[in-house]
C-alpha cells in the first residue's frame, strides 16, 4: 500500500468469522505514530509527514476469542516537496548611526537535504542583502543614518530548487540619536587692509525635530566681532583690518547643539597690504614777528613698511627758505601780514599728505631814518645852510 507525505491516509479493516455468533476484536498490533487505529470501526487513519517518508510496517489482528489472525503489510509513504522556511528570530530595532546585522537562517523537512537556497529581502534603501547562491544562510546589514528613523517593514524570502517559497516577516525599528550640527558654510579667506570682511555662517543639524538651539563662537582675532543671536543657527564674522593686522590669522568656528555635540570649521584669513598714505605729526609755527628769525621743521611718518617719506613746499613766501619741509627766514618790514604755506608729504607709491597753514607776520616799530646828505663845508662869511629830511617804514 502506499500514502503520500503531507497527504490524508485511510484505510478500513473489514473481518469475517463463519462462526454464527462469534464477536471478532480487532487490535492495531503495530502502528506507526502518525496513524491512529480506532478497533471499532476499523479506521487506520492519520497524516505521514516528511520524517515518516519511507516504509512503514502494520499488524493489525483480529481475534474471536478462541483464535485470532493478523494483516501484516507495508505502508510506503511517498516524499513531496517541502517549502523551506526561515527559522532564524529576526533583529527587530537598531539605533540610527549604529550597525544592524542579522544573520539569516533557513531550514527545509526534505529528509534529503539537496535543495539549493534562494533567499531574497523586500528594498529598504539602507539595508543590504548577502547571500551566497545555494546556501541556506544570508545576511542583512546596513547603518542606518537621520533620513530613515521610522519603522521599516522588511520580507525575507527563501525559496528551494522547486520554487516552494517561505516568507518571513517583521518592522525593524531605527531610533534617532543626536546628530552633531554641521557648519555648511566656507569662510572667506583673503581681505585688503581697509576693507570690510564678512562671513555669514550657516550651519544645519540631521536631526530630523530640528528643535536644537544653537551655540556658535569663534576664536578670538582682534579685528573679528562675532554677531550672533542666541539659539540661532546663522551667525555673521566681519571686521575691517587695519595696516598693523596684515597677514595671517587663524579662525576656528564652533558650532555646538543643545546637547553639547560640536562641529568646527578652521581656516585662515590673509589680509594683504595696502598703500598708506605718510601722515605729517608736525605742528606748524603761524606766527612771528617782523625781522625776527622763523624756523619750523615738518616730521612725517608712513606705516608702510619700507616706504620712504618725501617732504617737499608746495606753497611758500619768498622771505621763507623750504628745504625738505624744513623752513626758515626772516620777515621784513614788507612782509607784514598773512602768507599761505602748503607742505607735501610723499611716500612715493601714490601716497601723500598735506599741511596747510597761515604765517602771520606781526609788525614791529622801526626806527625812523635820515634820508639827506649833510652839506659839510662852508666859507667864511658865506651863508650855510642844509635842510635834514627823514624817512619812517
Amino acid at each position: 500500500t502506499a500514502a503520500t507525505e503531507d497527504a490524508a491516509y485511510t484505510y478500513t479493516v473489514t473481518t469475517a468469522d463463519v462462526d454464527v455468533n462469534d464477536g471478532v476484536t480487532l487490535t492495531g498490533t503495530t502502528v506507526p505514530s502518525w496513524l491512529t487505529f480506532t478497533a471499532s470501526t476499523g479506521v487506520l487513519a492519520g497524516t505521514p509527514l516528511d520524517a515518516n517518508v519511507g516504509d512503514n510496517s502494520v499488524v493489525i489482528t483480529a481475534s474471536d476469542g478462541d483464535a485470532s489472525v493478523t494483516d501484516t503489510f507495508t505502508i510506503a509513504v511517498a516524499n513531496t516537496n517541502d517549502a523551506p522556511s526561515v527559522s532564524s528570530t529576526a533583529v527587530t530595532a537598531v539605533n540610527e548611526d549604529a550597525s544592524y546585522s542579522y544573520s539569516i537562517a533557513t531550514s527545509d523537512d526534505d529528509s534529503d537535504s539537496s535543495d539549493s537556497w534562494t533567499i531574497t529581502s523586500t528594498s529598504v534603501s539602507w539595508l543590504t542583502l548577502t547571500h551566497t547562491a545555494g546556501a541556506s544562510t544570508a545576511a542583512l546589514a546596513g547603518i542606518p543614518d537621520d533620513g530613515d528613523v521610522g519603522v521599516h517593514s522588511v520580507t525575507i524570502t527563501v525559496a528551494d530548487a522547486a520554487g516552494a517559497t517561505g516568507t518571513q516577516t517583521f518592522d525593524i525599528t531605527v531610533t534617532n540619536t543626536n546628530d552633531a550640527p554641521s557648519i555648511t558654510s566656507t569662510g572667506g579667506t583673503a581681505v585688503d587692509e581697509d576693507a570690510l570682511y564678512s562671513y555669514s555662517i550657516t550651519t544645519s543639524d540631521d536631526d530630523s525635530d530640528s528643535s536644537d538651539s544653537w551655540t556658535i563662537s569663534s576664536s578670538t582675532v582682534s579685528w573679528l566681532t562675532m554677531a550672533h543671536t542666541a539659539g540661532a543657527s546663522t551667525a555673521t564674522l566681519s571686521g575691517t583690518p587695519a595696516n598693523g593686522d596684515v597677514g595671517s590669522h587663524s579662525v576656528t568656528i564652533t558650532v555646538a547643539d543643545a546637547a553639547g555635540l560640536t562641529d568646527t570649521e578652521t581656516f585662515t584669513i590673509v589680509v594683504t597690504n595696502t598703500n598708506d598714505a605718510p601722515t605729517i605729526s608736525s605742528t606748524a609755527v603761524t606766527s612771528v614777528d617782523e625781522d625776527s628769525a622763523y624756523s619750523y621743521t615738518t616730521t612725517a611718518s608712513d606705516v608702510d613698511v619700507g616706504d620712504t617719506v618725501t617732504l617737499s613746499c608746495t606753497t611758500v613766501p619768498a622771505w621763507l627758505t623750504c628745504t625738505a619741509g624744513a623752513l626758515s627766514g626772516t620777515p621784513d618790514n614788507d612782509d607784514v601780514g598773512s602768507h599761505s604755506v602748503v607742505i607735501t608729504a610723499s611716500d612715493g607709491n601714490g601716497g601723500s599728505a598735506t599741511d596747510s597753514f597761515s604765517i602771520a607776520v606781526a609788525n614791529t616799530n622801526d626806527a625812523p631814518t635820515i634820508t639827506s646828505t649833510a652839506v659839510t663845508a662852508a666859507t667864511e662869511d658865506a651863508a650855510y645852510t642844509y635842510t635834514v629830511t627823514t624817512a619812517d617804514v
